[in-house]
C-alpha cells in the first residue's frame, strides 16, 4: 500500500508542476528523498563564491525560505554554508506528509557585480506517515510476581508432602500383610485324641 500511495503522490505532483509551471522537464530523473516526520534531508544550492548570496528555496511553485548570506552573516538555522567554494544546502526537518514535493534551491550572486542567478537540482521528497506504535503488554507488578511465586512454593510443599504419606501408608500397609501372612502360615499344635468314656456303674457286676 505505502508503494502505490508514494507512486500515486509522485506521479500527481510531476502532473501538478507540468500543467501549472511547465517548468518540469525529466521529472523522473531527478533525486528521491524518502523520509518521516522524524528524519531529515538536505536540499543542495548552487556554488557561489559572492560576497552576499541569496538563497531560495522552493517548494512546487511556492517559496518556503530564503537566506542572504554574508560573511557576517554564515549562521543560520537550519541552513550550511562551507567555504572555499561556498557548497550551501538547506535542511528539511519536522516535515509532514502535506509537505510532500518537489523542492529546489535557487542561489543570487548580490555583490560583487555582475549579478549572477543560478538553478539548482530538483529534488522529490516524499514524507511518509510513521506506522503505529506497538505497545508492549504492561510489566507485572511486583506485588502480584510474589504472590504467583508462593502460590507456586505452597504448591510444590503440597505435593511433596502428599507423595511423602502415601510412601509411609504404602509401607505399613505392607508390613501388616506380611504380618497376617506369617500368622496364617504358622503349623496349630496337634490335639491329643480323647477316648471314649463310659458311664461308671455303681453295684454289683
Amino acid at each position: 500500500m505505502n508503494i502505490i500511495w508514494i507512486a500515486a503522490i509522485f506521479l500527481s505532483r510531476v502532473l501538478q508542476v507540468d500543467a501549472s509551471t511547465g517548468i518540469c522537464t525529466n521529472c523522473l530523473d531527478m533525486p528521491i528523498h524518502r523520509i518521516t516526520s522524524r528524519d531529515s534531508t538536505s536540499v543542495s544550492c548552487p556554488n557561489m563564491t559572492g560576497q552576499e548570496v541569496k538563497y531560495q528555496l522552493w517548494r512546487n511553485k511556492e517559496e518556503i525560505r530564503s537566506v542572504i548570506w554574508t560573511p557576517q552573516n554564515h549562521t543560520v538555522p537550519e541552513f550550511q554554508a562551507q567555504n572555499p567554494n561556498r557548497s550551501a544546502r538547506f535542511i528539511l526537518s519536522r516535515l509532514a506528509v502535506n509537505d510532500t514535493g518537489i523542492y529546489i534551491c535557487n542561489a543570487e550572486q548580490r555583490y560583487p557585480p555582475p549579478y549572477i542567478a543560478a538553478e539548482g537540482t530538483r529534488n522529490m521528497v516524499v514524507v511518509q506517515e510513521l506506522p503505529p506504535e506497538v505497545k508492549g503488554c504492561p510489566a507485572e507488578k511486583a506485588s502480584q510476581v510474589w504472590i504467583w511465586v508462593v502460590l507456586g512454593l505452597v504448591a510444590a510443599y503440597s505435593i511433596i508432602m502428599t507423595g511423602v504419606a502415601v510412601g509411609f501408608w504404602h509401607n505399613l500397609t505392607n508390613k501388616q500383610n506380611l504380618q497376617h501372612d506369617y500368622m496364617n502360615m504358622k503349623p496349630r499344635a496337634l490335639r491329643k485324641k480323647q477316648g471314649i468314656q463310659h458311664p461308671v456303674r455303681n453295684g454289683k457286676y
